[in-house]
């Protein structure tokens, strides 16, 4: 079975450390949002940075 887990925290570095965590324990994909000053392939950016296998996402519709 394979796991993704949504992005919530409020800042860009709460992002980067979630998805971090999220790539070490072994999830597949990590998966950003956006809400009004939160842009989503910022967020997304910044959470390809802090990994190395995740698969990156968005949940903007």
């Amino acid at each position: 079975m394979k796991h993704g887990l949504i992005l919530t925290a409020s800042s860009i570095q709460g992002q980067m450390d979630a998805a971090a965590k999220a790539d070490a324990a072994g999830f597949e994909s990590v998966w950003t949002t956006e809400f009004f000053n939160a842009h989503g392939f910022v967020r997304l950016a910044a959470a390809a940075g802090a990994t190395q296998r995740v698969q990156l996402g968005t949940g903007i519709a």
